[in-house]
């Protein structure tokens, strides 16, 4: 008993450090080390980095040793939906990582959470990408958007195959398939009208 309450304690302490340690990098302006930090400590990084160290070279006392869906998710989520921090940059580090969430092998839960956050990256993406159409051509934000497009792209591809399977597969009591299925199809609008108006400018 005195162990399982161990590692409760410990997982929450590990959790607790890697919120604020990102909230710390994103209030003192750096949302690039931030989202960074939070990739590799929930353990969504693609490649292993080295244990005890995060992207900006601090001390990590505490590392996830698995993905920890949730707590990444929540992050994201926490974070000021309007902010100007909200880079392409920052837009083409997250939505690979966006982009595994679309699918039914995740909870209901962290495909909704998905979803939200995707609708504020698709509104950074849509934004940039009106002002380099009118404005001065500037090669670097056009490639930018370019990536974010094909990732959004993507996503909306993955948002349909997720639909037509939802109703057949079997969530259990707690979930609601529906509530995941009136997601995706939000996000689905949401990108269709992106990409249409992005293949006519």
């Amino acid at each position: 008993m005195l162990s399982h309450h161990e590692d409760v304690y410990d997982s929450l302490a590990k959790r607790t450090w890697i919120i604020l340690h990102v909230h710390e990098l994103w209030n003192g302006g750096k949302p690039m080390d931030a989202i960074k930090t939070c990739i590799e400590q929930t353990g969504m990084a693609d490649v292993e980095k080295d244990l005890g160290t995060t992207c900006s070279g601090f001390s990590a006392p505490y590392t996830l040793l698995s993905r920890d869906y949730a707590l990444f998710l929540n992050i994201l989520q926490q974070l000021p939906s309007s902010c100007s921090m909200w880079t392409l940059d920052l837009c083409v580090l997250v939505l690979p990582k966006l982009k595994e969430f679309m699918s039914t092998q995740h909870h209901t839960s962290h495909v909704e959470m998905a979803c939200s956050i995707l609708h504020v990256v698709l509104k950074k993406v849509a934004a940039v990408a009106r002002r380099t159409s009118k404005g001065t051509k500037n090669k670097d934000k056009e490639q930018k958007v370019k990536v974010c497009t094909t990732e959004l792209k993507e996503i909306k591809d993955l948002t349909s195959d997720v639909i037509q399977t939802v109703k057949s597969v079997k969530k259990n009591n707690t979930e609601d398939p529906g509530s995941m299925k009136s997601a995706l199809k939000e996000l689905q609008l949401a990108l269709g009208t992106f990409l249409s108006s992005a293949t006519a400018s």
